[in-house]
């Protein structure tokens, strides 16, 4: 399987974006349509609706890469003085300095809340937050609360942590801007999107080579059996159907489907099956956990099935990473506390450094996330 992803057609547009986003913040341009529809009366005056220009102010760019050092470049032509803070670097400086911060970074275990109650108490309180990145990098209740106190001087906001839910209280301030996700939201841009998904289906379907913006490819399985397959892609009603036919189950299929009758037959009459491999680099284990399957981790651990065994393929997971990603949220506690209690290791990395907490706290599973932390976890450190 090859995934592609549509870099840099959309550079341009999200940057300009985030620039009429600072606009309309700070010379109060949503502000202004929202009183002329209103019909308040009103007369022109030298001191009627004031804002700030951006012109000599300092813009404080999180995150400079291809949007951000094109939002930056666009800022310099406006007269703003750049700022930058990237992975590693430290966020307070630029906080303190900035005028106007702008986010730009991807959304991950490290960046979330990156923009707190601390973080916002760095700030000045002229100054604004702009957001046009990942809504799961703001803290939306310290923002309210930062709002209402006067702790900044206003923010706007593209994109948001329940999206498309807008909280309540942000619609209540004057001195928010809030837009329905429209960064790349240009014809041209969309445009472009469409013909590099297009570019990536011809270069592997019709020319069978690796399209320019491939992110990871992910080697294809024949022999999965259908059983797998069809589990593996949610399609139900093909599963139950295959399952109807009662088909002697083999360990990782009984694995997947929970059929912890079928799995103990199978492992008390050859012990060997729970350290056995699936065609694409599992073991019995890992599929238990990540289906959410509590009784049959339990058999497989309790016939001594290896906690910390690392998957054979390019993902590298551990069955405690299978549980934390598990998509059955009312069986990731249960299963991670039997892995855990097992001696599996809370900081279990992906090959990518993803560990259980970050999966955790990404699928907003805060009981699993304090059970990890007990037992030791604690998120990838930034790179």
């Amino acid at each position: 399987m090859t995934v592609t992803n549509t870099p840099d057609v959309l550079t341009r547009a999200t940057a300009e974006f985030a620039i009429a986003l600072m606009l309309a913040l700070q010379r109060r341009v949503a502000e202004g349509d929202r009183f002329v529809r209103r019909g308040d009366p009103w007369e022109w005056s030298t001191t009627f609706m004031l804002g700030e220009g951006l012109d000599g102010k300092t813009l404080g760019i999180v995150g400079p890469g291809r949007i951000g050092g094109e939002t930056a470049r666009l800022g310099e032509a406006l007269g703003m003085r750049v700022v930058t803070a990237g992975r590693g670097d430290p966020l307070e400086p630029l906080l303190r300095a900035s005028d106007v911060v702008s986010l730009h970074t991807p959304a991950t275990s490290a960046t979330r809340h990156l923009i707190d109650a601390a973080a916002l108490a760095a700030m000045k309180p002229t100054a604004v937050l702009v957001n046009t990145a990942r809504g799961s990098l703001v803290d939306e209740l310290a923002l309210v609360a930062a709002l209402r106190d006067g702790a900044i001087a206003g923010a706007a906001l593209d994109v948001y942590e329940t999206e498309p839910h807008v909280r309540e209280e942000l619609k209540a301030f004057e001195n928010v801007v809030l837009t329905p996700h429209l960064g790349s939201a240009t014809s041209a841009a969309r445009e472009g999107m469409g013909m590099l998904c297009v570019d990536a289906l011809r270069a592997v379907l019709l020319e069978d080579r690796v399209p320019e913006n491939v992110v990871r490819q992910v080697p294809e399985v024949a022999d999965v059996s259908p059983i797998l397959r069809a589990r593996y892609e949610g399609r139900e009603d093909d599963l139950a159907a295959l399952l109807a036919r009662d088909p002697e189950l083999d360990v990782f299929e009984a694995a997947a489907v929970g059929r912890t009758d079928r799995l103990s037959e199978l492992v008390d009459a050859d012990p060997t099956v729970v350290a056995a491999w699936s065609p694409d680099g599992f073991t019995p284990l890992h599929l238990a956990a990540y289906f959410g399957h509590v009784d049959a981790v339990r058999v497989l651990l309790e016939r001594d099935a290896a906690p910390d065994a690392v998957a054979r393929n390019e993902l590298a997971v551990q069955p405690l990473n299978s549980a934390a990603a598990s998509q059955v949220a009312e069986a990731r506690v249960a299963v991670a506390r039997l892995l855990l209690d097992a001696g599996a290791d809370p900081n279990a990395e992906l090959a990518g450094g993803f560990r259980p907490l970050d999966a955790a706290l990404q699928n907003g599973d805060e009981e699993l996330a304090a059970l990890l932390r007990e037992r030791g976890g604690s998120l990838t450190p930034p790179a």
